[in-house]
Formats: structure tokens, sequence, C-alpha cells
């Protein structure tokens, strides 16, 4: 296809690699994160930053550089969440799954951006399967979350044993599931915790907060 300025507009590439076997170049870094270096990966030299991960030569694979009131990560590995490997998964959003621990990474850096700014997802999913999938709308000010629950999985059935943890320093005064003329069918409260039980593919909770 010849290069041109408006190619965006009438090309589009997918922006990911999936195989269905594990390259003999992937290579480990520490907490158990692989990378796929067919993709490429850079070689760093500090000026002033740390490795978060290196790799089994002891190179670093993620660093981090403090700057201003932020911190800026570099991940050695090019563009380590285009690599995949296939999955058996029938919806486009799980067509393929990370390399081990890549996953895991983002969302360590995700949380560690949200508590250095003093804050923390309003909700955590607990005990449930990865590609369940959760969205989270604030209603009445602030005083009602409601959690829309979406298992990508078609092979599985139902969702059993998850539950939903509210963070902050709110109390949850009730949690239920909301029915057809105003029914309401209350959930298990333990603390801060309340107890999904079991649902098939979709699932939404209300909780009212105080």
């Amino acid at each position: 296809v010849p290069a041109r300025p408006d190619l965006d507009n009438v090309y589009r590439f997918s922006e990911h690699i999936w195989r269905d076997f594990k390259p003999t170049d992937c290579i480990a870094a520490a907490d158990g994160v692989e990378y796929d270096a067919s993709l490429g990966i850079d070689r760093v030299e500090f000026a002033g930053a740390k490795a978060v991960q290196t790799f089994a030569d002891g190179s670093p694979a993620l660093t981090v550089n403090e700057y201003g009131k932020g911190r800026a990560y570099l991940f050695a590995a090019m563009r380590p969440a285009y690599g995949h490997v296939t999955s058996g998964w029938e919806m486009k959003p799980n067509r393929f799954d990370f390399w081990p621990g890549v996953r895991e990474t983002y969302e360590k850096l995700a949380r560690d951006g949200l508590a250095r700014a003093g804050t923390a997802p309003a909700v955590d999913l607990l005990n449930a399967p990865k590609d369940v999938e959760i969205t989270t709308y604030s209603q009445n000010g602030g005083n009602r979350l409601v959690v829309h629950l979406l298992d990508y999985d078609v092979k599985r059935k139902s969702v059993s044993g998850a539950s939903l943890r509210i963070n902050g320093n709110r109390k949850i005064t009730a949690a239920y599931r909301p029915g057809m003329s105003g029914k309401r069918t209350a959930l298990p409260l333990d603390g801060r915790t309340v107890a999904l039980g079991t649902f098939e593919v979709y699932d939404m909770v209300v909780l009212e907060l105080w």
C-alpha cells in the first residue's frame, strides 16, 4: 500500500500481533512478566531513572523516573501491549490475551498513579475471572453507584463467588439488584464488601452510600 498523507482516513491497520505459539525470543523479566522480543527491545542506559523490572541479563525491562509531581515509566520492550497470544474467545475484546504479567503490570501502574493523586477506583471486583468487565456510574450526587458487569467469555455459563469491595471512606447503606416495577433483590453485605452470588453473562448492582 503506498504511503500517503491521508493514509489514516483511507486504511485501518490492526494494532496487535498474536500467535498460536510463543516465539523463541519471548523474554522474561522480573515478577513473571514476559515480553515478545520479536517486536523489538530498546537497550536502555540510565540517566536518573531506576529499574522496576529487569531481564535475565540484568538489563532494564521497565524503568521509572520522577518528573515534577509525577512519574515517567519506560518499557524497554517496544509496544508491550501489542503482543498477544491467540485465545479461543469469540468476542473481539477477548480474541487474544496478553503475555503473562503484562496486564498485571499495567494495572499496578494505573493504581500507582491513582494513589499518588489521592484516589482509587470506586469499587474493586474480587474473585472473578479476568474476562469479567465492570463499568461504574455515579448518581444522586455521588450517593449511589450503579455497577454493570459483563462476562466476555461466551463459553462460560455463569460466574459464581465474585464480590464487590467499595474503596474510600464511604459506607454502604444498601446493596441490591433492581428489578421490574421497582422491585429490589437485596444482596448480602459484609462491611465494605458485597457478595454477588451467581449471574449469567450480565449483571447490574446498585450501591447506596452514606
